[in-house]
């Protein structure tokens, strides 16, 4: 599986743009995707990430640190409707944990949250290690990934 992580630039950000969320999913996904590129663009501690399966952008991330906890946050992670399904999603993850981790010097732990109904998103995080903290922000179960 060639999955790779690069950063939303010229080149990429109307591609992201094009992405498709699933029907599910599209209940809980609020905030457009152009909207998370504009406001990196003046919200300067958020990191857009494009994720690829070989030349072609297949999903979208934003992380930074949160700007009132002072943690490490994902505060978006999805793949495109028709690469559900098929590991991409498990694999992008793991990939933009390892990317983070590179580009963040002492990062020990990050942070990410679902609905409580998204079920699917709950068994692919605890799949990859982020534990429940316990925690309900938003209406979210917030989860911990320890580096």
């Amino acid at each position: 599986m060639n999955i790779s992580i690069q950063e939303v630039d010229q080149r990429n950000w109307f591609d992201c743009t094009k992405l498709k969320v699933s029907e599910e999913n599209g209940k809980r996904f609020i905030v457009p995707i152009v909207y998370s590129i504009a406001e990196s663009r003046f919200e300067k501690h958020l990191k857009t990430i494009a994720i690829y399966k070989d030349d072609k952008v297949i999903g979208f991330s934003v992380y930074c640190i949160d700007k009132d906890d002072g943690q490490y946050w994902i505060y978006v992670y999805m793949i495109d409707a028709d690469y559900q399904g098929k590991g991409y999603g498990k694999e992008g993850l793991i990939r933009l944990l390892e990317y983070i981790k590179t580009k963040e010097n002492g990062i020990t732990e990050i942070i990410i949250g679902h609905k409580p109904d998204n079920e699917k998103a709950g068994y692919l995080y605890q799949s990859i290690g982020f534990k429940e903290t316990g925690q309900n922000i938003n209406g979210e179960i917030i989860r911990k990934y320890k580096y």
